[in-house]
């Protein structure tokens, strides 16, 4: 049975859902605002290094981290989870996840394409030393 071999391996994709949880509560435990949003640009950016065909989906996997721990915490009434209202706003936490994924996708991109110029360029010329 032949998988395809862009589409990422199941444990790949729980490594990307453990990764958004660590993001989500990492952004609950901080004191900073800024360290959950930095840890989400870089799992979806690693991630992405993997399989950059799927960057939306580990955007999506890492991203969903942050709104998800803090709706079961303010379920759960966890202390010091923000007012329901403003549980849209974690939904920002697309925006690094996206940016992340999508660097390294077009980071991998260039990469290929210049590895083929290179490639091209051999053939052309032929071995170096003639």
């Amino acid at each position: 049975m032949d998988r395809n071999p862009s589409s990422p391996k199941k444990s790949v994709v729980i490594v990307a859902l453990v990764l958004g949880g660590v993001s989500g509560i990492v952004d609950l435990l901080a004191r900073s605002a800024q360290i959950a949003p930095i840890l989400i640009v870089i799992f979806s950016f690693l991630l992405s290094l993997t399989y950059p065909r799927k960057a939306w989906l580990w955007a999506l996997l890492v991203g969903m981290g942050v709104p998800l721990a803090n709706t079961l915490a303010l379920e759960l009434g966890y202390g010091d989870v923000r007012r329901p209202e403003s549980i849209y706003l974690t939904y920002l936490a697309f925006v690094p996840a996206l940016i992340g994924a999508y660097s390294a996708a077009m980071l991998r991109r260039h990469a290929a394409r210049h590895e083929l110029k290179q490639e091209q360029g051999k053939i052309r010329h032929g071995p170096p030393g003639r």
